[in-house]
């Protein structure tokens, strides 16, 4: 994403982060923001303002992130070259658009304010269907429906242009799961079906999701392509047979290093940083693929192929990867997923980007396995 752009000014709002250099949002403030704005009388497209750095770290050579609060000093914009305003707070929104003709479009929306409660709706931060809808034809209105982010610090600051975290976090179509009364594959499984699960013996599906990613797609976003894990890549036999996960999907690490690094021997790492690892690579050739999401009550770590891998995650990121209405049907399972202080137990550690790249790191110099003994 450029670093100025057009925005959709909603306006001065009750502001969302009442108490500066903390980490968290003054969380019920967030839903006051909910409604519409913009009327046929008033069309939103009217309310376009060109949103450009003003300096504090953003113009400081993060071209590719212009909402970070550091809590230190907060970047600062103009818009239509205006005044300095300064981020204060962002949030991602369950949002319709409807357009000059009426017709209508449901997508996630960003949202972001400065310290006064100025408030704006920002482009996504990559093509995808959610700009499309944007870009597709004149807006006469948003309506904000349901806030997706718990808060705003460990996932409402730090919106970047790279999405990759917001790919699908999902298993592709002929993996085998494995279930109490053998493998199956994931295709052929059902909501209610148990899934045999590391930590909680079998456990039944809730929800699955499925979506079918063609070859434009693939071309157009290559960061769709699925990682390949040939057999016994991770550790002896582990995977049994070669596996197909998301670039997103974690992996459960178990190791010796793992517990150096982080006091805690097993731990979550996406396949995309396993690729630096023989017999673990972007699958640069398919045509196609299909991936499926397996829903429990709560994050599980289950097996597919032999390899432990973790089951769908409710955080934000997750939600945000997932089509508004699948994101509907899990919020009807799970209704406090949407509320505000709805906080998702992971089944591991999940360690930030850097550490998960300096983990394997390590695995690959010293020639171990990541998965032992698991």
């Amino acid at each position: 994403m450029p670093t100025s752009f057009t925005v959709f000014s909603l306006g001065s709002l009750s502001i969302w982060d009442t108490q500066e250099g903390n980490t968290t949002l003054a969380t019920g403030n967030v839903d006051d923001a909910l409604g519409t704005y913009g009327s046929a009388g008033d069309p939103l497209f009217g309310d376009r303002v060109e949103f450009a750095p003003a300096g504090n770290g953003f113009a400081g050579g993060s071209a590719t992130t212009y909402d970070i609060d550091n809590n230190v000093s907060n970047d600062q914009f103009s818009i239509d070259g205006g005044p300095t305003q300064t981020f204060d707070a962002s949030m991602i929104f369950s949002a319709t658009i409807t357009y000059l003709d009426g017709t209508t479009e449901n997508i996630t929306a960003v949202v972001f304010q400065d310290t006064v409660g100025n408030t704006y709706w920002a482009p996504e931060f990559s093509d995808n269907a959610d700009q499309d809808a944007i870009e597709a034809k004149g807006i006469q209105s948003l309506e904000l429906l349901t806030p997706i982010y718990s808060d705003g610090a460990s996932q409402g600051y730090n919106l970047t242009a790279d999405r990759e975290d917001s790919m699908p976090l999902c298993l592709t179509a002929g993996a085998r799961i494995t279930c109490p009364e053998g493998a199956r594959a994931v295709e052929d499984l059902a909501v209610g079906d148990l899934v045999v699960t590391r930590d909680h013996g079998p456990q039944p599906i809730r929800w699955i999701g499925q979506r079918v990613i063609a070859l434009d797609e693939l071309r157009a976003d290559p960061k769709l392509r699925p990682v390949q894990i040939i057999a016994g890549a991770l550790g002896a036999a582990i995977p049994d047979r070669d596996l197909s996960v998301s670039r997103q999907h974690r992996v459960l690490v178990c190791s010796k290093i793992a517990d150096r690094m982080f006091g805690k021997r097993e731990v979550l790492v996406p396949a995309i940083k396993m690729a630096d690892m023989p017999g673990v690579f972007l699958d640069k050739n398919c045509t196609s693929v299909t991936y499926f999401h397996l829903l429990f009550d709560q994050h599980q770590i289950i097996y597919a192929e032999g390899a432990p891998v973790e089951s769908l995650f409710t955080g934000p990121e997750a939600l945000k990867s997932v089509s508004p209405a699948a994101r509907a049907e899990i919020m009807a399972l799970f209704p406090e997923v949407a509320h505000l202080d709805y906080t998702p137990e992971p089944a591991r550690f999940m360690p930030s980007g850097k550490l998960q790249k300096h983990l394997i790191a390590r695995h690959v110099k010293n020639n171990r396995a990541i998965v032992h003994d698991a």
